[in-house]
Order: C-alpha cells, then structure tokens, then sequence
C-alpha cells in the first residue's frame, strides 16, 4: 500500500492542522497484527526522518522509528484524531466557552492575574447650593402661626440671629420700661415655648417655603427677624458625576475595581461602577430643614435607581430649662402686686408704670420670684459634632483599580470569554475551548472521547 510520509512538519498535538504539501509518496507493508488506530508500517530503506503520515484516509503522529535491519525500518504511529476528524469538528455547533477571535469583554475571565498594585482616581462634584460649612440654625416653636411642617412654627436663621434670640428670651433682670416685657416674657413660658433648636450644615441662602418675618415663640413676638417656613420644608439639589477610571470591560466591576462615594455629611458608601451606564452618576439630595432628615438618590444616565442612602444631618442644640416652683411664684406676684400697689398710693401714682415706685417690700418680692426661677438646668438633644460638614461639602467619588494582567495577552493561547454557541468553521480558527461537546464522528469509541477531550480542554481550529 501506499502512504504520504513528511519530514520536518510542525504542529500542536492539540490542533487539527493537517499537512498538505512537502509529502513524499512511500510504499510500505503493515505489521503483522497491526492496529488502525496505532499502526506500525515497514518501509524498505532507512527512514529516520519521517514524523508525520497519512494512511487510510486518516492522519498519524509517528512516535518512533525503528531500523529492523539493514534497508528495512518500521514507522510506529498514533492516529491524530483532530486532524483526522476536521472536517466533522469545524461543522459541528458547539458551545464555545472561549474563543480567539471572538469576545464579550464584559465577562468576568478567571484566568486574568491580579498584582499588588492600583490604580486611584478621584472625581468631585459640588452641591454647594444646599450644603455649607457656615450652615443654618432651625428653631421650633410652640406659636399661634404653625407651619406646613407641623403644628409648631420653624424659623431658619444664621448664627448671628439666633444669639439675638438667645439674648431676648436669656435677659436678666431688665430695668425701666423694660421690666414688663421681662415680666411678660417670664409668665408667658416664652422660654418653655421653645421645642427644638437644631443647626443644619446647608445654606442659609435657601430657604425653602420661607418668608422673613418676626419670630413668634409662644404668644411672644420679640422683634427679632428670621425665615419661617410656611411651605415645603424641603431643600433640593442635583449633581452629575463622571465616574473615572481607565478599564472598561469585566475590570470595571468588583473585585477588580471598587467605588466609594463620600456623601457630605454623611460619609463613604461603596458602589459597584458596572451599575452606572455610560460611566454617569445622577445624584440628587434632599434635606428636609425642620428635621434634618436627608435622603440620597443615586442613579444612572438612564435613570434607573442604583441606591438610596438616608441619614441626619441636623446636629442638636442643647436648650437649658429651668425648674420652676409655681408656689413660690404665685406668692411673690402676689407680694409683688400688693407692694406695687402700696407704692401707688404713697406716690400718687397711677399703675406699675414706673420702676422707682417698687418699695423695699416689692423687692423682696422679686427676689422670692428669682429664688423660684433659679436655673437647674437639663438637656434636651446632644452638643453633636459639625466635623462631617467641614470635612467635605462636595460629593467626591474615588476608585480603586486593581493592576492586572493585560486580557489580550491570554488571546493566543487560551482565547477570550465568549459563552455562546456556535458552529466551530465559523469562529475563524484559533484557539477555543467548548463546553460538554459531543462531535458525531464516523470513528471509533476511543477517538470519539479523544476528539470531545480536546475539544472540552481547549485546542487550536486551524
């Protein structure tokens, strides 16, 4: 019979390349007892170079050479059941896990090394137009006008005006005309009057729902100006982010990149970047100034809600009250009245109108009111802390990038993720691993499972 012997041919034992020139026709005797699938050929001459044949239609690996005797040697082969069975492997559609010319860079591929090193980028964007570090007071009062927050009255003013809020309802003992608005100010609970004081890290410039008027705490107006709200209690405002970085396939997302997202007065939350499209992040805040409550809502160019974050941000203002002894009280108004009243007549005076009349008696008086309304102070809310808004009023966004091996450096030798089926002749060649293949050869049992094998373990189409 006659067989095509090659000399010097190159290939991968795990590719179907079949040799098609450079053959030397050679002809040859089987062995006595030998196999298809491992024959063994004599040839009359001294062959040492053949590594590569083609015999029955199939192809072979030589695995050794054999000089029997003078002139007469033995080529001992092994079929090559990929390149035997080419022709059935490139038409069969299989799923292929990987793929040299083919790729989906958003799967994850495992075979992609990590290093010790990172990537850090940083990206800010600023929502000055409701946080500030100056920030706004917010105080609460039982009054007659209420809000659309509640039934109490809630005033927004900066610093400044809540020191002259403190020095009204906080005067001692007044003198002159003075003593009666003292007086009121006293028996009104205009003190008691006051419920909340809270100090929020936003602008005093927005003021949602406000109108600038006098505060009234209780019944007591005290000629000092300040925002009440008489609308919606709730500020806004809107930022639009770029999210930096330089991967942009499977390495975007954990555990290759992380993003942290360091919210202003609240701190960091990580977020996974693969959930933001187009690399954008919408955030918008709300701050509702009468309690402090403020909500995040993170979302993606497309508007779809990534994540919500909900937190405080008001810091609570301690409010000093007294312990009153309404006996004591009553008693010294009484003496006070009669005192004032001894005085009028003596003087010829009408009314309480003026401070001189009070006698010696009235002071004693006074003094039992005072001794009544000596402070034992308690705290309503926390002293609290203003670093988180002097740390940050801008939304920055960091991330953290793993170093790793180049994807397109596994292309040759173990090809990209791919994940779907398809007919192998179709891929373009190269390297590509399946998945439970089961290719229907015209062949034997053994070199159906050697085909599949390959196929399942990764080979080369060429």
């Amino acid at each position: 019979m006659t067989i095509k012997t090659w000399a010097g041919f190159t290939k991968r034992k795990n590719s179907t390349a079949r040799p098609s020139i450079g053959y030397v026709d050679r002809i040859v005797t089987l062995k006595e007892g030998t196999s298809i699938e491992n024959p063994v050929f004599l040839l009359t001459g001294d062959l040492f170079s053949v590594d590569y044949v083609q015999a029955f239609g199939n192809y072979y690996f030589v695995t050794d050479v054999v000089s029997v005797r003078n002139n007469l040697t033995e080529i001992h082969c092994t079929m090559d059941v990929l390149a035997t069975h080419k022709s059935a492997i490139g038409s069969y559609t299989a799923f292929i896990e990987r793929c040299d010319n083919y790729r989906n860079p958003m799967i994850p591929d495992p075979l992609v090394a990590m290093t010790n090193g990172e990537n850090v980028y940083h990206q800010a964007v600023s929502v000055g137009n409701i946080f500030s570090d100056t920030g706004v007071f917010c105080l609460g009062c039982i009054s007659e006008k209420g809000s659309s927050a509640g039934f109490c009255s809630y005033y927004l003013m900066s610093a400044s005006t809540l020191e002259s809020v403190a020095q009204y309802v906080c005067n001692s003992w007044p003198t002159g005309s003075d003593f009666f608005n003292w007086l009121q100010t006293t028996f009104l609970k205009t003190f008691e009057s006051i419920i909340s004081c809270i100090w929020l890290p936003c602008s005093a410039a927005l003021t949602p729902g406000a109108v600038s008027e006098e505060i009234v705490i209780g019944i007591d107006g005290i000629n000092v100006n300040a925002y009440r709200i008489t609308g919606n209690p709730v500020g806004s405002d809107t930022a639009t982010l770029t999210i930096p970085g330089t991967y942009t396939d499977f390495r975007r997302g954990a555990p290759y990149t992380t993003g942290k997202l360091l919210l202003p007065c609240y701190g960091m939350v990580e977020f996974n970047p693969l959930d933001f499209s187009n690399n954008t992040m919408n955030i918008a805040v709300y701050v509702d100034f009468a309690t402090g409550d403020a909500v995040y809502h993170l979302k993606d160019s497309g508007g779809k809600f990534i994540s919500t974050v909900t937190t405080n941000i008001g810091v609570n203002c301690p409010i000093g009250k007294v312990q009153q002894n309404s006996g004591s009280i009553v008693s010294g108004v009484a003496s006070l009245i009669g005192a004032a009243a001894t005085g009028v007549s003596a003087a010829g005076a009408s009314g309480l109108a003026k401070a001189s009349m009070i006698t010696g008696a009235s002071a004693q008086a006074i003094n039992g009111i005072a001794s009544a309304l000596s402070p034992t102070p308690s705290l309503m809310g926390g002293t609290g802390g203003r670093a988180n808004a002097k740390s940050n009023t801008d939304i920055v966004c960091t991330i953290i990038e793993r170093v790793t091996q180049d994807p397109d450096e596994l292309r040759t030798t173990h090809g990209w993720p791919w994940m779907k089926p398809g007919t192998i002749s179709s891929t373009g060649g190269g390297y590509m691993q399946c998945s439970n293949a089961s290719v229907p050869i015209a062949g034997m049992e053994e070199e159906r499972d050697a085909v599949n094998e390959y196929l399942n373990s990764g080979f080369y189409y060429e």
